[in-house]
């Protein structure tokens, strides 16, 4: 079975897992506690509060903790097993970090965010080019404004869509492309990357 590491395990990495159990060999990179304010939109109960989202999980998916930070130090041994990387973080450092690990591994990684109501999803197969997608570190996180259910609901459903079709050689449908969801006013939309 090939192997998936799950880089962040907050809103949509928790659910990002919970998909993909059995479907992979799940490798679970999270060096956070489960928070009293996770137990609402996260997906962990009050027996989990105070472990380690990555020990967490993986007791809920089978799969493999690995209660770290990641760097671009420790990149390559963290992230080395993996067929596929899932960007799950709200963290634009560790983004970096994948994508310049993903370009010299020549892995694909597959990213997704969410902030608000909105989320986003992109396939990564051509991985180098996250600088110029992300020229600027954004000033708020999910941490400050908050986060919806359902755009995280989304954008796990999405992401880890395109992990099995990787996983399995089908057709990816956002390979260079963006796809975006409001979840307050349910519009979706697909875009191109320019890079």
């Amino acid at each position: 079975m090939k192997a998936v590491a799950i880089v962040g395990l907050g809103c949509v990495g928790s659910r990002t897992a919970r998909l993909l159990k059995g479907k992979a060999r799940l490798l679970l990179i999270d060096f956070d506690d489960v928070r009293i304010e996770n137990l609402g939109c996260q997906l962990y109960s009050s027996k989990d509060f105070k472990e380690k989202k990555a020990i967490a999980t993986a007791k809920k998916t089978k799969g493999i903790a690995i209660v770290k930070k990641l760097t671009a130090k420790n990149a390559a041994a963290t992230l080395g097993k993996a067929s596929v990387i899932v960007d799950c973080t709200d963290d634009w450092q560790a983004r970096k970090t994948i994508d310049d690990y993903c370009k010299k591994a020549g892995k694909p990684w597959i990213y997704a965010g969410a902030l608000r109501s909105q989320a986003m999803v992109s396939t990564i197969t051509n991985p180098g080019n996250f600088a110029k997608w992300a020229k600027k570190t954004p000033r708020v996180s999910c941490h400050v404004v908050g986060i919806s259910t359902k755009a995280c609901e989304w954008a796990a459903k999405t992401q880890s869509g395109e992990v099995r079709a990787l996983l399995k050689g089908r057709e990816l449908q956002l390979d260079g492309k963006i796809a975006f969801y409001d979840a307050e006013t349910k519009e979706k939309a697909v875009i191109h990357r320019r890079f």
